[in-house]
């Protein structure tokens, strides 16, 4: 039988303080936390996992590259190699920001449209990717991104109301669900005659 190994690390105030949290550790969790920091900020910029897409594919493999030993010296433990990929990975961050502004690429799209439904706000965004930046600005509107509310329309297409709402509309063209009950599964419990 192999033993379990413990998963790897994860950035945790709580492993700080732990018995459990090796030197190597503390030390390579801290080492990444500016490219972290870094990569978020952009990542409020230009919108989730963006940048790598509008910049030269060869900046975008380079900077995979150096993210790929970047993760293999966090694997090995090696405290040094960590922190001179960290810088490596710091700097092709900066470098793709600055070739993305100079090609006039945009920001990720805070575009919504704003819907309201019993007394709650939503935003469907145009960009789900700014997601973030757009919750940070609205906080009391609740975000759906378009891939949530294709999912949540496919998930009622298939219930028993999305099928009755198909066989109603059939005959009565203008028909449209305009609530629901509150609660648990109802909408696909059995209807009772």
């Amino acid at each position: 039988m192999v033993k379990q190994k413990r998963p790897r690390r994860q950035k945790s105030g709580d492993r700080l303080i732990g018995a459990q949290a090796r030197e190597a550790e503390v030390r390579i969790d801290h080492a990444i936390a500016p490219l972290t920091k870094l990569t978020n900020d952009l990542d409020h910029f230009w919108g989730y996992d963006v940048l790598p897409e509008i910049v030269q594919p060869e900046m975008a493999e380079k900077f995979g590259g150096a993210l790929a030993r970047l993760n293999a010296a966090v694997y090995a433990d090696d405290v040094a190699e960590v922190v001179k990929w960290v810088g490596v990975c710091m700097r092709g961050c900066k470098a793709m920001h600055e070739a993305a502004l100079a090609s006039g690429a945009a920001p990720a799209s805070d575009e919504a449209w704003i819907i309201t439904a019993d007394e709650k706000q939503y935003a469907l965004l145009k960009d789900g990717r700014s997601w973030e930046r757009f919750s940070e600005k609205h906080p009391k509107i609740e975000v759906v991104t378009e891939r949530e509310l294709i999912l949540a329309l496919e998930w009622y297409r298939e219930s028993r109301i999305g099928k009755m709402m198909e066989e109603a509309k059939k005959h009565f063209p203008q028909a449209e669900v305009v609530g629901t009950s509150k609660g648990g599964n109802e909408l696909d419990d059995p209807i009772p005659f």
